[in-house]
């Protein structure tokens, strides 16, 4: 592999999801982990040492500078993400940034304007998306199995027992919509599509946060979805697609490597894996993005990302959630 058919990566972040995404990345086709960056130069250097990444920076904005990447990977807070995105591509540099890509729709507005007027490429991580699983679902509904698709419904719920992780700060970035409830949101519009008429959220809040939350949404043509998420609840994590001759049961639908298909009764299990934690396929359709020159991915644009975004924005408002400085 030779730089010319390979993009340099540098990692944006030490924690658990940049290791996820460091073990995936080497072997991921087309890619190759470089550079990683941290608030302190001794942790970004183990972490080097333990992906065998030759360069590391004890501060973003070192790597912001470092010429030997081509593309970054943000893993940060939810509140860091769209700011450093843009540094990032102020800099030169394309972008994969965790989900979600921004807090608020407003924030995201300014990310597509700056990637626009840099002509660099931009995608949110939602490696939902990505998952073989979700193409061969797709190919059992246009066979008309489960006939019309009439409902959806996706629970991603989970009781966190440290109330200090940011997931529950109430300040800027906090609460199970973030989190979690945006991989229920992205499942309904993956087979429902993005015509949301209505939508109608409640929640627990505590601290401007929802710990757990239920949202009903009204697609045009009559069809609707179920979406929960929880910070502080712990439900089976699975996501349904109800049709009008039968239903497909997607366990850990976030995630998933198969799913069963029920008809009359009938149950049938399809097996769909993806090639190795998960996120290789989202790696490589960046790669390939990037290495023809494209600004963005026909899989997960950052339109379809302002559309998640909106209903977010709709869901908090709806809660009373507030982020003022967002």
């Amino acid at each position: 592999m030779t730089m010319k058919n390979c993009v340099r990566w540098g990692i944006v972040g030490t924690g658990e999801i940049a290791n996820k995404f460091a073990r995936a990345v080497c072997s991921a086709e087309g890619a190759k982990a470089v550079a990683v960056a941290s608030r302190r130069g001794e942790t970004a250097r183990a972490f080097a040492d333990t992906y065998n990444i030759e360069h590391s920076f004890g501060s973003y904005e070192e790597l912001a500078a470092f010429d030997g990447v081509d593309a970054v990977y943000i893993a940060l807070p939810h509140r860091y993400h769209a700011p450093y995105t843009e540094m990032f591509l102020r800099a030169g540099k394309h972008v994969l940034c965790e989900k979600p890509i921004a807090v608020t729709a407003r924030e995201l507005e300014r990310v597509q304007a700056l990637a626009a007027e840099k002509q660099l490429f931009v995608m949110e991580a939602m490696w939902t998306r990505f998952l073989p699983v979700m193409a061969e679902i797709k190919r059992v509904i246009a066979a008309g199995t489960i006939g019309e698709v009439l409902e959806v419904s996706a629970d991603f719920c989970y009781n966190n027992p440290d109330h200090s992780h940011h997931a529950f700060a109430g300040d800027g970035d906090g609460g199970s919509v973030l989190d979690v409830g945006i991989y229920g949101l992205n499942f309904a519009l993956m087979f429902l599509g993005e015509d949301v008429e209505q939508v109608q959220a409640m929640a627990r809040l505590e601290n401007n946060a929802d710990l757990n939350m239920n949202a009903l949404l009204q697609f045009g043509g009559g069809a609707m979805a179920r979406v929960s998420s929880a910070l502080a609840l712990e439900k089976p994590e699975l996501g349904y697609i109800y049709g009008s001759k039968g239903c497909i049961r997607v366990p850990a639908f976030y995630g998933a490597s198969e799913f069963d298909v029920v008809v009359e009764g009938k149950t049938t299990t399809h097996a769909a894996p993806f090639k190795g934690n998960g996120f290789e396929e989202e790696i490589e359709e960046c790669c390939r993005c990037i290495l023809a020159g494209k600004t963005q991915s026909d899989v997960m644009p950052p339109a379809r990302s302002m559309v998640v975004l909106r209903l977010m924005d709709e869901i908090r408002k709806q809660l009373g959630i507030t982020y003022p400085a967002k």
